[in-house]
């Protein structure tokens, strides 16, 4: 949701914001490794419709928590007081709970569902 909202969920622009983020904290924290983190498209695309079965890597994870603000377990989980419906959604259709360690995580659809019966009042 926070990618959509900043209106970076093209691939491009995300990347850009991901690396200049990554400078950013291997500076600030002094860890050169980090300038070495990018995104590929075909992973950018996975995270962007939910397809994962765990959080991205160690070194990912940090500065995708820097760029967006949030813990990864919560920017790959259902958004904030939607996660009963979600948790429902998944496991009726997975059969897997959404809590570790078999993480499963929501779905696009099963965001984008609960958005709009937000927005709707239901």
């Amino acid at each position: 949701m926070l990618v959509h909202e900043r209106r970076w969920d093209n691939w491009c622009v995300f990347a850009c914001h991901l690396e200049h983020a990554a400078r950013d904290l291997a500076g600030k924290t002094d860890t050169p490794r980090l300038l070495g983190v990018s995104v590929a498209r075909r992973t950018f695309d996975r995270w962007m419709i939910g397809e994962l079965d765990s959080l991205p890597q160690r070194d990912h994870q940090v500065v995708l928590e820097h760029l967006l603000g949030f813990p990864c377990v919560e920017l790959f989980g259902p958004p904030p007081g939607a996660s009963g419906l979600a948790r429902d959604a998944c496991t009726d259709r997975c059969g897997d709970e959404l809590t570790a360690p078999g993480l499963r995580l929501a779905s696009q659809y099963d965001v984008a569902m609960l958005a709009l019966d937000k927005r709707h009042g239901d």
